[in-house]
């Protein structure tokens, strides 16, 4: 009969009684049980006893050494199979099918690198007189057996892969400060019984593990599409633009096709494309006269535009849909735009299902999502539309787009858009985008000079490349794992830390480096900088560095940021720099929503006499500065070394200023900083101590940012185009976190 806990628990007491303490429990076969972990939790927890964990690692045979062990190792399989008149090369595929399969190329490299077979001719014979013993599959025995091998056979081994590393814990115990042989009951509760008697007053009860895991309660979860679309929507919204009704899934051929100047005869509009009802069949709620427009332009042309020439069938518009595009919705909604009585800028987005008649992949759905975004406005460019996808997309954290050149019927010039997915380790098409055609526009009645540039992406495709995922099946349909959708987070937390104490190790691929390092650009001059523009720098990790604007202290573990007052700048910045600045996987992050922190050890190395002081860390927007740590030279700067550290910001308007001193400062002295945004509103810290709280209201108003950290030198180049002074910070460590 199996011993229950409570034996197994006074077993070990009485051991340790007789033995005073016990070294290694692997030498006492009556603790070599699975279970005995828990029991001496529960003992220590007593303090009846103490125990210390040894970790001894072994090797030993994995499934693959284990077939070595019960069937011979490939090579010596292979040599008994080759028989005395030998096989000829050309055969010995066929030879070994049904014996070693596709290993027969390893039995055979192995079995001619040990000498036991040889190539005469076109045969492979057995070397006459070998004696083939199989110390391989003997020294797999021997570590099964728990024996140990010279470095040299466990190397080989592993570079076979016929072992792998296991951890084996036994344990040292002692006894506790309350160590007793006599093992009491503990209670769990305080009973009736207990009460009557005044048995608790001696009863020894179980305490409360507070750092136990509570159980997980049961609720609802949000799905990844769910999350990926809300950041879609917040983002339009921060940039303005208004959601358009999309509550129809069931479109007329004439809103979904044909107002789009998309001709009957496209192959889209194919059953094998597109999804037809069956009842009812068609519907004839399109305004006459734009309908008109749209036939004669289909037609014959108009607007200098000579159509595609075929007869335009209304019947053929009448049909009902499934729609395969929401575009349909932003041509009715350009429709009630041109009927405004003066024409009005107008941006509309919307994220809803679609539906299209397609076999089902890793990549493809019949049923999915689109994001649909247009901005209508006079003289706007294909280039406007480059960098509003470029801008939206990076606040995703997609930051790797491509653009190539596509056909869609309602647009010209178009483009299909591309992202790089880092588990597939490819390009994966997320959406297209283009200029809606006059033939499209026109017919509306919108004005002749008001362009609308369009795009719709694949709300499955971002949400694979964001949470990883391979197939979108695992995404959405029947297959979802919903496992996997209760386990992810609500929060999307990023934590960067750069702890500069092992300099090779760390990452620094979330931020660029600026230098004040120029580069020629031949349609552009600009000032004292002569045709230069400021190096970029992308970084992976501290091998990337340039001196003596940016390189390590090996001594101090460190990076030195160093910036001369005549360098290269951006362009509209008179100031030259050496900074990193955040470019997160995650995007710009938004000031409104989540917590967000950088983190600093630094110190300030050097400024210029009189001017100009030097910027050390900053949230920006973009265009303007929101929060700044500052350093500027005081007026006894020269005497004693002083300077004046600033904490200001940029509030409602760039003119309008919030500061407070953080500290007169010396030179050289070692410093911690934070910048800290919690749900809007941001504290600035310097040594724990917050020195500047304010709400984080923008000057541009678009509500995202991002961190720097380095060496802004506040000079102007209009002023100090010659100067020989010099800007030096010193960072110690940086650690930025993203909670959102």
């Amino acid at each position: 009969m199996e011993e229950t806990s409570i034996e197994k628990q006074q077993l070990i007491l009485n051991l340790i009684e007789k033995e005073t303490e016990i070294n290694d429990s692997k030498d006492y076969t009556e603790l070599n049980y699975k279970s005995l972990i828990k029991d001496l939790s529960s003992l220590t927890s007593r303090d009846y006893i103490t125990y210390s964990p040894i970790n001894v690692e072994n090797w030993k045979p994995n499934d693959e050494g284990l077939g070595f062990i019960e069937n011979g190792s490939l090579e010596l399989r292979f040599y008994n199979a080759i028989p005395e008149e030998g096989v000829e090369t050309g055969s010995l595929k066929n030879f070994f099918q049904e014996t070693l399969g596709k290993e027969f190329a390893v039995g055979q490299a192995q079995a001619m690198k040990k000498k036991w077979v040889k190539k005469e001719g076109s045969k492979i014979m057995r070397v006459t007189g070998c004696s083939a013993v199989d110390e391989v599959t003997e020294d797999l025995k021997l570590l099964k057996n728990g024996k140990t091998l010279d470095k040299k056979k466990i190397d080989d081994l592993k570079k076979r892969k016929l072992i792998e590393k296991s951890v084996t814990t036994t344990y040292k115990l002692l006894k506790g400060t309350k160590f007793t042989t006599k093992l009491t009951k503990l209670e769990t509760d305080l009973t009736q019984d207990l009460l009557k008697d005044d048995a608790w007053k001696t009863a020894e009860f179980k305490p409360y593990n507070f750092d136990a895991l509570g159980a997980i309660p049961s609720c609802g979860h949000l799905h990844p599409l769910m999350k990926v679309r809300d950041e879609f929507r917040q983002i339009f919204f921060d940039m303005g633009f208004t959601e358009m009704p999309t509550n129809k899934f069931v479109e007329s051929s004439f809103w979904n096709f044909d107002a789009l100047f998309q001709p009957q005869q496209h192959p889209a509009r194919e059953a094998h494309d597109t999804f037809f009802l069956k009842d009812p069949v068609t519907d004839r709620k399109y305004p006459k006269a734009y309908m008109e427009k749209v036939k004669k332009v289909h037609s014959v042309g108009d607007y200098e535009s000579i159509g595609y020439g075929y007869t335009w069938s209304e019947t053929e518009a009448e049909k009902l849909i499934m729609r395969t595009h929401t575009t349909a919705v932003s041509s009715n909604m350009l429709y009630q735009l041109a009927q405004e009585k003066e024409f009005r800028p107008a941006k509309y987005f919307s994220i809803d299902r679609v539906f299209r008649n397609e076999t089902v992949d890793a990549t493809h759905l019949a049923e999915f999502h689109q994001i649909e975004g247009l901005v209508a406005d006079r003289n706007i460019t294909l280039g406007d539309l480059i960098g509003m996808l470029k801008g939206f997309c990076r606040k995703l954290g997609l930051g790797n787009l491509r653009f190539k050149p596509a056909y869609n019927p309602y647009t010209e010039p178009s483009m299909e858009i591309f992202a790089y997915h880092d588990k597939l380790g490819k390009f994966v098409e997320i959406g297209n985008s283009g200029m809606f055609r006059p033939e499209m526009l026109l017919p509306l009645g919108l004005p002749p000079d008001v362009r609308v540039i369009a795009w719709g992406l694949g709300l499955e495709r971002f949400t694979m490349i964001k949470y990883k995922i391979e197939n979108i099946r695992d995404l959405l349909g029947h297959k979802v794992d919903l496992d996997k959708i209760k386990s992810n987070p609500i929060t999307s937390n990023y934590i960067q830390k750069i702890q500069l104490n092992s300099l090779s190790k760390n990452n620094l691929s979330i931020f660029e480096l600026q230098l004040p390092s120029g580069f020629f650009n031949e349609t552009t001059q600009r000032n004292q900088n002569n045709f230069f523009f400021p190096a970029h720098l992308g970084l992976t990790d501290l091998k990337n560095i340039s001196y003596p604007y940016f390189y390590k202290n090996d001594g101090l573990k460190s990076i030195v940021f160093f910036s001369p007052i005549a360098g290269f700048t951006t362009e509209n910045s008179k100031s030259t720099r050496t900074e990193l600045r955040e470019v997160l996987p995650i995007g710009l992050w938004n000031v409104n929503y989540g917590t967000h922190y950088m983190k600093f050890r630094q110190r300030i190395n050097h400024l210029p006499k009189k001017w100009p002081g030097v910027v050390y860390a900053q949230v920006h927007d973009g265009k303007y500065a929101i929060a700044t740590f500052k350093a500027y030279p005081s007026v006894n700067y020269e005497k004693n070394g002083k300077v004046s550290l600033i904490a200001f910001t940029h509030v409602n308007t760039p003119r309008t200023i919030n500061a407070t001193l953080v500290e007169e400062y010396t030179i050289g002295e070692t410093f911690e900083g934070e910048i800290l945004v919690v749900q809007g509103t941001m504290h600035m810290l310097h040594n724990g101590e917050i020195k500047l709280s304010f709400p984080a209201s923008y000057p541009t108003g678009n509500n995202f940012a991002y961190f720097k950290i380095g060496c802004y030198s506040q000079s102007n180049l209009e002023i100090e185009g010659n100067s020989t002074e010099y800007t030096e910070t010193e960072v110690f460590s940086v650690t930025t976190g993203h909670f959102t």
